[in-house]
């Protein structure tokens, strides 16, 4: 089965702050890039992949890898916490107050290669992202595969310490073969990155939240599951699923009330009707019993929840025990005793071991996320990092790779036709293990997957 993107509606601004749902892409919140604290630099080297990879279905295997659950985008620099096999976080338990660790590049396998085209990947490698900084190189060497292969040389640079980012970007100038950088920042290192990157005369890519990276067209292109984009991504599979008229039930927060504006903006313009009002709710102590009898005593056929994954199986848990349950394709209940509703969710809904524990409270949900190891792509990269003894891929990893392959194509391109990278990269699209990038945009994460609960399980929505 194959997701789909939705189709475009409108589109509109946002500047959320939530703790939960700024981010709303998975772990790409944990993008706090830019610290203030600096340290040693870290010059690291990679080479692309060379394994064989076997054809993937892309139905969800029965034992699906775990991944990290989504983190808040804080605007500063914070370490991320990586989930492994077992679903434990052992970078959260990095005291942020201690100075890391410096790492010798020799701790990382596979940093070295021939050269070829080159692209610079910013990272934060020092200070309290180091943990971040170094889990992404990681994930860079097991995309990259096997020594020797002919590809892209990925030079990995510490954006942490401004001094080594401008050293780099310097070099960029100096060296012709590196095609482009791409960068993990945070809104405050994307406003001061995108003004050095669009100096270079290369292409820059900036994984952010940041609005600033969508300032210099042409220049510098953000790849980021937007607000807008998962809003508008959500509200039409909620229509095409036959929805007439929404609620949305959020929490007393400005990022969710952003949400729900953008959400009520985007179901409007599809033709869709609305309650006259949010169901709202205090995030310190949501009354899921009150709510439930809004809701019942609410016309809806569907209903925009932009909340976390454990909240949100608290909230539909006490809902399946008045008689309202998510509506499923493949689940029939007695009418008299059971209303259904269709739930649109955010990407913080892509957590497994929630869906393990409370999936039959989510099924039939819809579910938009940039990256998903239920696609073909996504399971190719899975395996790739599972050949490496890596924890399975987020968001971040997948975006991050993605933008290197993208920049390298553009590479090139400009070389067969004697061109800059900065002419051939708008009319590159890359989508060897994401949803897909075009850069025509300056946003160039332009469309997202669709998923829905299937027994309990992640699957392509029809």
């Amino acid at each position: 089965m194959k997701s789909f993107p939705c189709p475009p509606a409108v589109a509109a601004r946002r500047r959320p702050r939530h703790a939960l749902l700024a981010l709303a892409a998975l772990a790409l919140v944990a993008c706090g890039a830019r610290a203030q604290d600096a340290g040693p630099r870290d010059d690291t080297r990679i080479t692309r992949p060379g394994h064989a990879l076997q054809p993937t279905d892309p139905e969800l295997p029965v034992d699906p890898p775990s991944r990290p659950p989504a983190e808040a985008e804080t605007g500063r620099a914070a370490p991320a916490a990586r989930t492994g096999e077992a679903g434990t976080t052992a970078d959260a338990r990095v005291d942020e107050d201690a100075p890391p660790p410096v790492r010798d590049p020799g701790d990382l396998p596979g940093l070295t290669g021939p050269p070829g085209h080159r692209v610079l990947v910013l990272l934060p490698m020092t200070g309290r992202s180091a943990p971040l900084g170094t889990a992404l190189a990681a994930g860079l060497v097991a995309a990259r595969g096997a020594v020797g292969e002919p590809g892209p040389e990925v030079i990995v640079r510490d954006v942490a310490d401004p001094t080594a980012a401008a050293a780099a970007l310097a070099e960029v100038v100096r060296d012709e073969a590196i095609t482009g950088t791409v960068a993990v920042v945070d809104r405050t290192g994307a406003a001061e990155l995108a003004v050095q990157g669009a100096e270079t005369g290369r292409p820059m890519v900036l994984v952010t939240a940041g609005d600033a990276a969508v300032e210099r067209p042409g220049r510098v292109w953000r790849v980021f599951p937007t607000p807008a984009l998962i809003v508008r991504t959500a509200a039409g599979a909620g229509l095409a699923r036959g929805g007439r008229r929404a609620a949305v039930l959020r929490p007393q927060t400005p990022a969710a009330e952003t949400f729900g504006s953008l959400f009520r903006a985007v179901w409007t313009a599809g033709g869709g009707s609305l309650e006259p009002t949010d169901l709202t709710y205090d995030p310190a102590k949501p009354d899921w019993a009150k709510l439930a009898v809004r809701l019942q005593a609410a016309e809806a056929d569907t209903v925009f929840f932009p909340e976390g994954a454990v909240t949100a199986a608290q909230a539909l848990a006490t809902f399946a025990s008045v008689g309202l349950w998510s509506a499923s394709p493949t689940r029939t209940f007695e009418r008299s005793r059971v209303r259904t509703l269709t739930f649109l969710g955010t990407p913080d809904w892509y957590a497994p071991d929630v869906m393990r524990q409370s999936g039959r409270y989510f099924e039939g949900a819809l579910i938009p996320v940039a990256f998903a190891t239920e696609s073909v792509p996504g399971a190719r990269l899975a395996a790739r990092f599972s050949a490496a003894g890596r924890p399975a891929p987020n968001a971040v990893d997948a975006l991050v790779w993605e933008s290197v392959l993208a920049v390298d194509a553009a590479g090139q391109a400009a070389a067969r036709r004697r061109t800059s990278p900065l002419a051939t990269l708008p009319a590159t699209e890359s989508g060897q293990v994401t949803v897909g990038l075009r850069f025509d945009q300056p946003d160039a994460l332009q469309s997202l997957y669709v998923l829905t609960v299937r027994d309990g399980r992640f699957a392509a929505a029809r």
